[in-house]
């Protein structure tokens, strides 16, 4: 494979380097399969990785599908922009890190233009009436599209027709679109990853072993990915540090190893995390002593109690000082409270 179509084909230079150092040779199907679900690529570029793709590849059904793949994408395309009366356009302006509502049009020119001269990322969703929701009504393209600040279309694009299956742009498991593809591993259980093309930090979940990864790909297989996916437990989504069960299904060609400079505090956090949330019995509930719970809280209400005015974070930064509330040890925390800066606690 020319190291250009590996390039429009997988958006981590991470994992290309796993391909290229490990020999893997990737059918053009599979190269097909991940132009297409590449969201690092605008919609038009791939559409010419895969034009590109049609005329060097020898599968003439591959290169049938690729022809009709395209046609079809051009048909949501332009489909989007009308509208027969059962659709409206919402208008999300990019706020904040997130796209939030900014007004509600019946037609997409009249959102298109308020959005481009509102300035900056914008997208445009298009969804069907509560009251036009019968199949005699669904004649529409709906879905939404992402827009740059000069209004040309971004990165994230999904359109669909809706009918029977609202998901009727993907036919069956046998085009190179809709069906899944075994990928090798090149990031493992408690790598530290980026997810390519936003500030999500997380710690690859699975697999554990060779039984985890086959299970992962059966599951690939029969469920609704277009690729094969892999569970990344989200830790920091560019704002805020999350909660530990939220995570994503992410291909691994869309993953990066993360990359702090030292003095990042995110670093730290990652690698604390990575060490002992994902490698003792954290989720499980089967490994520190419960029995511990009580004796620290007693600790905490003795000095607690002592100043009922202040908050508890006041009270745990009072005693705990400059130390690490993250990284500390029961044992040290109280410890803390014991010779809290306060006096000692009385019985």
């Amino acid at each position: 494979m020319e190291k250009s179509m590996l390039m429009h084909a997988i958006a981590s230079e991470d994992y290309r380097k796993y391909i290229v150092e490990n020999g893997i040779i990737l059918s053009d199907w599979e190269v097909a399969t991940l132009i297409y679900n590449n969201t690092q690529m605008y919609i038009d570029e791939r559409m010419r990785a895969l034009q590109l793709l049609e005329k060097e590849t020898s599968e003439e059904k591959l290169r049938v599908q690729i022809n009709e793949c395209i046609s079809r994408m051009r048909y949501f395309l332009s489909g989007f922009h009308e509208n027969d009366g059962n659709s409206y356009y919402q208008l999300k302006m990019w706020y904040e890190d997130a796209y939030k509502l900014y007004d509600i049009y019946l037609d997409y020119e009249s959102a298109y233009l308020a959005g481009l001269a509102e300035g900056g990322h914008y997208r445009i969703d298009k969804d069907m009436f509560a009251g036009k929701m019968k199949k005699s009504d669904r004649t529409d393209v709906l879905g939404m599209i992402e827009y740059n600040p000069d209004g040309s279309i971004g990165k994230r694009v999904w359109l669909y027709e809706v009918g029977d299956d609202e998901n009727s742009n993907f036919v069956d498991g046998t085009e190179f679109c809709s069906g899944a593809i075994y990928l090798p591993l090149c990031f493992k259980r408690g790598d530290i990853v980026k997810i390519m093309g936003t500030n999500t930090y997380g710690i690859v979940e699975a697999p554990n072993n060779s039984e985890e990864e086959e299970q992962m790909r059966k599951f690939a297989k029969e469920g609704d990915y277009s690729d094969f996916q892999m569970p990344v437990k989200i830790f920091y989504d560019g704002k805020r540090y999350m909660p530990v069960f939220a995570h994503h299904h992410v291909s691994p060609a869309q993953l990066e190893y993360a990359k702090f400079p030292e003095d990042d505090m995110r670093k730290g956090f990652l690698e604390y995390m990575a060490q002992t949330v994902l490698c003792t019995s954290f989720y499980s509930g089967t490994g520190r002593d419960k029995g511990r719970i009580p004796e620290v809280l007693s600790k905490i209400e003795k000095v607690w109690k002592q100043y009922p005015d202040l908050r508890l974070g006041q009270v745990l930064l009072n005693v705990c000082g400059s130390k690490d509330l993250f990284a500390i040890e029961d044992e040290d925390l109280m410890k803390c409270f014991e010779e809290n800066i306060f006096g000692k606690c009385t019985t």
